[in-house]
């Protein structure tokens, strides 16, 4: 008998090739042109994530639009000057040497709205040593975020953040 005449091996093949014909149509497909701009796209945002790590953002502007909407702490802010003048101002919020932080991000997601724009979506797991004093470890973290941004292909050739966004999803809570 054939192993197609036995229900099970059958059912099984039939699930199997559902199971590849359904994983094949929401893979993602890219263009060369798009891939590309994928992989700009994901450094300019790890740039961004390492300049927040490094530099608490004193550099910022290099990365956003002039023109960016830029939301944090639930202020938007409409304008490159504007973002870095926040980033400059939070390092006065602290006494002596700004806490270490860092930004991972994972789970990214390109969308391409057209050549040169894309919208993005990923999350953020925030760390802090601020969060020692609190008892807790440098190690746990202290926040998960979903994260919107627009990133745009500038005159330049350089992709940049024209919006960014966060909603957190998970906060821990001390005391």
């Amino acid at each position: 008998a054939s192993s197609l005449a036995n229900p099970i091996r059958l059912a099984q093949a039939e699930s199997t090739q559902f199971e590849s014909e359904r994983n094949a149509a929401a893979m993602a497909k890219f263009t060369v042109e798009e891939a590309t701009a994928w992989v700009a796209i994901q450094q300019l945002i790890n740039e961004w994530g390492r300049e927040l790590d490094v530099n608490n953002g004193l550099n910022i502007g290099a990365l956003v639009t002039e023109d960016c909407d830029y939301t944090v702490r639930g202020v938007a802010r409409g304008k490159r000057s504007e973002v870095e003048a926040f980033y400059k101002g939070r390092l006065s919020e602290f006494e002596g040497d700004p806490p270490i932080q860092r930004h991972v991000q994972t789970n990214l997601v390109v969308t391409f709205t057209s050549a040169d724009e894309a919208a993005i979506a990923f999350t953020l797991v925030y760390f802090t040593t601020a969060i020692v004093a609190a008892g807790a470890s440098e190690a746990d973290p202290c926040a998960v975020a979903d994260v919107k941004m627009t990133c745009r292909r500038c005159d330049d050739g350089h992709w940049r953040i024209a919006m960014f966004d966060s909603v957190q999803s998970l906060v821990r809570k001390f005391g």
